[in-house]
């Protein structure tokens, strides 16, 4: 955002300020109306007298508060990843905080302070904070006021009422986060995620109770009253008062102290209220005026870990691995610690290391791994990773769950004469019988297989995501592709990629009236042709571990709807027929509930693919020489395999 860009949206936030401040302009002036109910001489008189154990207490309120407020800079920070440390974010935040509520206009001061005190932030940037901080401020307060309210005094109004809003709004919030909706204006993840989205909720209701205790020990100095009968109603005060936008939300925040508390002495209310001021708003903006005087010198620490796209490119050329290849589709970037080199993947919730490390053992890099997810306001997740990285992981008191199993295949030993292979034999045959013809084509027919894809599209949905591949003239001519001939015609085809030492099943695509057995037929000559080039292992992907007995029934159930979901009955029925081992592939979050919402976000991330039609934008791309002549020997090859397979008839 340019500096003069951010000046006309502080302006418009200035200007949306006016109804703001027309309403405490009201409210201050209903509370003239009270004038006579309130004596300031005598208040101030009764502050005088107040002992010095009353301050103490107030004053530990106060500073338990500010300490939570500064949390919220903290966590946002983060999540717009300007690079401030943590440090520098709480006070910062604090003093901002403190200047804004005592001089008004939040959304202008609070921007201005934290521009002043953070010299490596930008003006824009530092805006775009603080109506960030308001808005999470106002949802968080929204809850904390229902719930409180629920709970503490549910006779300020209609039980059921808070209720609802006490339980929609917390549920709305969550629902933004983990689906991030679209917004026209806003950048995509402009909401804070569950991980920040929590300790939001947390801080606010730290910082507000604090406030709370802070005006209840005061109040207490003059009457007796109970901390649960004064804290609700002070907590819809005191936000009131905030958002109203007048200095120190004078007029809304009495006035509505005044409707709520009628029972309550006024000469006891205004003086506790006068005493409040002192402690919670004068004492504080006096503090945070002096960090105005000298910048914070904390230089931003950088936003990207030590990875470029070249490092990326490289380690997985050389991952044992073949399906990392996937990160270069979705976005994915390597990090680099201790010798150790991750391919990751950002999603809404998560900071998901997909597979095995590219290099290096995970258990050496297993706390800057997590160190960055919170540095990101994400769960650090593995996801797919083998039993070896799964032991370290639980080595590293992460949380392990089988999700998944991979069908491999040893090239060498594959032979379809054995009787676990009756069935693949049968298939063979109707392919034979077909006149099906497999090619490993040097030049790929790119408008031939996009037509396959937009077919196979339409009888089975979008494409799925994330660990999952999506067709583009680009990715296959990055792979080895198969296709599948029916008098002249391509029906079929499948893309592997291929890794130092194995082939990794991508994508299998079919027309509706495809002959039977011809996916078969294909996998088979994939193997055979891995087989004849040396290739030693062949994976057929992975499925989901739908066998695994979970410890409850939840779990159980979501499992089989997964499965039904993504039709895993068939696809397993199908791998089974060519007799595969099968490996467990596992799943790795801190926490059991860090765990759930990662499956979810994870299946969103599947489930939800912005995949386009293919562009067909570099139908003309060369291949290099190792390409044309790795197809050439597959093309030989699969020449004399067809011979073989039409004597399968």
């Amino acid at each position: 955002m340019s500096e003069k860009s951010a000046r006309h949206l502080m302006l418009r936030q200035m200007l949306r300020q006016i109804p703001a401040l027309l309403l405490g302009g009201l409210c201050l002036w209903l509370l003239t109306l009270r004038a006579e109910q309130m004596d300031l001489r005598a208040a101030a008189a009764a502050i005088r007298n107040l002992e010095l154990i009353d301050w103490f207490w107030a004053g530990l309120a106060t500073l338990v508060s500010f300490w939570a407020i500064g949390r919220y800079d903290a966590i946002l920070h983060r999540h717009l990843r300007t690079g401030i440390s943590d440090r520098a974010a709480r006070f910062s935040g604090a003093a901002a905080i403190a200047l804004s509520q005592s001089l008004g206009f939040g959304i202008f001061t609070g921007a201005l302070a934290r521009w002043r005190m953070l010299s490596s932030l930008s003006l824009g940037t530092a805006l775009r904070l603080t109506i960030t901080v308001a808005a999470a401020f106002l949802l968080c307060w929204v809850t904390v006021v229902s719930l409180s309210g629920l709970i503490l005094r549910p006779d300020l109004g209609v039980s059921v009422h808070w209720l609802w809003l006490g339980l929609s709004v917390p549920l709305l919030a969550l629902w933004l986060s983990i689906r991030q909706p679209r917004v026209k204006g806003l950048a995509v993840g402009y909401f804070p995620p569950v991980t920040a989205l929590l300790p939001l909720l947390f801080w606010t209701f730290v910082d507000t109770f604090a406030a709370g205790i802070a005006f209840a020990i005061l109040l207490s100095t003059f009457i007796e009253i109970q901390l649960f009968q004064i804290l609700p109603v002070f907590i819809i005060a005191f936000g009131v008062g905030l958002f109203s936008g007048m200095p120190g939300g004078i007029g809304a925040f009495e006035i509505t102290l005044f409707a709520l508390l009628p029972d309550v002495d006024p000469y006891a209310l205004t003086s506790a209220i006068l005493a409040f001021r002192l402690i919670y708003f004068a004492v504080p903006a006096s503090i945070a005026l002096l960090a105005l005087i000298k910048p914070w010198k904390s230089q931003p620490n950088p936003i990207e870990p030590a990875w470029s796209s070249h490092s990326l490119k490289r380690s997985i050329e050389e991952a044992p691995r073949a399906e990392s290849r996937l990160l270069v589709q979705n976005g994915g970037f390597a990090l680099i610690s201790k010798r150790t080199i991750i391919g990751c993947v950002q999603t809404n919730q998560c900071l998901v290391g997909l597979f095995d490390p590219l290099s290096g053992s995970f258990h050496a890099a297993a706390q800057n791994f997590q160190t960055e997810a919170k540095r990101r306001n994400r769960i650090a997740c593995l996801y797919r990773v083998s039993a070896r990285v799964a032991v370290a992981a639980r080595r590293a008191n992460l949380k392990v769950l089988l999700v998944a199993n991979e069908a491999l295949i040893t090239s060498s030993q594959f032979n379809i004469d054995g009787p676990e292979h009756r069935t693949l034999r049968r298939k063979l045959r109707h392919a034979a019988k077909a006149g099906i013809i497999v090619t490993c084509p040097a030049q790929l027919p790119f408008e031939e297989l996009a037509e396959v894809d937009r077919l196979w599209q339409k009888t089975h949905g979008r494409p799925r995501g994330f660990s999952m591949g999506i067709y583009s003239d680009e990715t296959v001519s990055n792979q080895k592709v198969l296709t599948a001939y029916h008098k002249g015609k391509l029906v079929a085809f499948v893309t592997f990629h291929q890794g130092i030492s194995e082939l990794t099943l991508d994508l299998m695509r079919h027309v509706e009236d495809v002959p039977d057995g011809t996916m078969h037929r294909l996998l088979v000559a994939a193997i055979s042709d891995a087989k004849e080039l040396g290739i030693p292992r062949v994976s057929l992907a992975c499925v989901p571990a739908t066998e695994q007995v979970y410890s409850s029934k939840a779990a159980s159930w979501i499992a089989k709807y997964t499965s039904r979901r993504v039709g895993a009955d068939g696809l397993i029925q199908f791998k089974r027929g060519f007799a595969p081992t099968w490996e467990p592939r596992y799943m790795a979050a801190p926490t059991w509930f860090g765990m759930a919402i990662a499956l979810i976000d994870i299946g969103l991330a599947v489930f939800s693919s912005t995949a386009k039609m293919p562009s067909h934008t570099i139908q003309g791309k060369a291949l290099s020489d190792a390409d044309d002549v790795f197809r050439a020997q597959s093309q030989d090859h699969l020449e004399e395999f067809n011979i073989a397979a039409r004597q399968l008839k």
